[in-house]
């Protein structure tokens, strides 16, 4: 299909999508979970008359190659990361938990003399979580590495993939503004601008 008839295709196709008097009310709101929709006022609403979704699915379809899918493997790498994460914070947090106990117990002796009788099981008690602290410490610094390792090998993968559907979207949609402008003048219509009032009408 040559480029003339292409965009007279596409344009066709958005001029249908398009066409036909409707009165549109448009209702702006903020939702959270589990909480009652918040109108949001003083926000700009531009209306398109024409059908924007319609022109890039158009262009899509009619791109020279399909857009390119994110691997699987990016994914995975992904999944990796946020695991590798929580491991290193999960270590973290026992050994903040470790630094503690032995904050504790380094007052407890201090309160204790070493010929009463409960400061030898409390020493070696300190001794034990003393030893286990440098353990945790060595695993969660070991956590940290594999964690950061981890993201900076998926970053690096998820760049160069968006870096190929950047490129595939430069060239597929390369005419969306003439095609869009085309319609705009075909319609007779311009965008329409509105502001949004206090209760997000």
């Amino acid at each position: 299909m040559t480029r003339s008839k292409l965009l007279s295709a596409i344009l066709g196709t958005a001029l249908l999508t398009a066409c036909g008097p409707t009165q549109v009310v448009v209702t702006a709101e903020l939702t959270d979970q589990g909480a009652e929709a918040r109108a949001l006022r003083d926000l700009e609403i531009r209306m398109f008359p024409y059908d924007r979704d319609a022109i890039f699915d158009s262009l899509t379809a009619s791109a020279s190659q399909p857009e390119p899918a994110i691997p699987d493997s990016v994914l995975d790498a992904q999944n990796q990361v946020a695991a590798a994460q929580q491991s290193w914070r999960d270590m973290d947090a026992r050994w903040g938990v470790l630094r503690d106990t032995l904050q504790t117990l380094s007052e407890e002796l201090e309160d204790l003399s070493r010929a009463q009788a409960a400061y030898r099981p409390l020493f070696r008690e300190f001794g034990n979580k003393e030893n286990e602290l440098a353990d945790v410490e060595r695993q969660r610094d070991a956590a940290f590495e594999n964690f950061t390792s981890l993201q900076s090998a998926s970053m690096d993968a998820a760049d160069q993939v968006r870096a190929l559907r950047d490129q595939w979207a430069d060239d597929a949609f390369a005419d969306v503004a003439l095609v869009m402008s085309l319609h705009e003048r075909e319609s007779g219509l311009s965008v329409a601008y509105d502001t949004t009032d206090a209760s997000g009408l």
